[in-house]
């Protein structure tokens, strides 16, 4: 299933959405609104939920940051599912961190057309981090204002301190 990688794992751990119970953080340089969180980025770690979603507040720079506290990732794939209006993601690299300031990018797509509404990607080989960010780089699809993203879903191996 697409939407079973670390992330339904972990919301498999504890009910509610997993930035909100503490699991892990999900930040963004751009907020369609800081009080409403109908467009919170969190809202892309809830694959079940079609109410909510991602939305920048315009511009063309935008990113979605996991940050994975003491647990490690190491990412093989991800799904990106895009909502049924709003503009799509087109050009963005996924990037890894262990410090959020050094940044490897272990995948890129420029003028990227989705054939539907969802995406899968695989990455080039990584290693065991605590931060992944998905960087919007440059223009998203359709004649809109807002980069709008419904769902992201990480595939790959997670370490977990005991």
């Amino acid at each position: 299933n697409e939407f079973q990688g670390i992330f339904h794992y972990l919301s498999s751990t504890k009910s509610g959405n997993i930035h909100d119970n503490g699991i892990i953080e999900v930040t963004s340089n751009n907020l369609r609104s800081s009080s409403d969180s109908k467009y919170h980025p969190k809202n892309v770690v809830d694959s079940n939920n079609n109410t909510t979603q991602y939305m920048a507040n315009g511009g063309n720079e935008a990113y979605i940051c996991f940050d994975f506290k003491e647990k490690r990732v190491e990412i093989t794939d991800y799904v990106v599912k895009n909502s049924n209006s709003g503009g799509k993601i087109r050009n963005w690299v996924f990037e890894i961190s262990d410090d959020k300031n050094v940044w490897t990018e272990i995948d890129k797509n420029t003028d990227y057309r989705f054939s539907g509404q969802m995406g899968s990607f695989k990455v080039r080989p990584n290693r065991f981090v605590r931060y992944c960010r998905l960087r919007h780089t440059g223009q998203f699809t359709d004649m809109v204002y807002n980069l709008v993203i419904n769902a992201i879903e990480l595939f790959g191996r997670i370490k977990i301190p005991k």
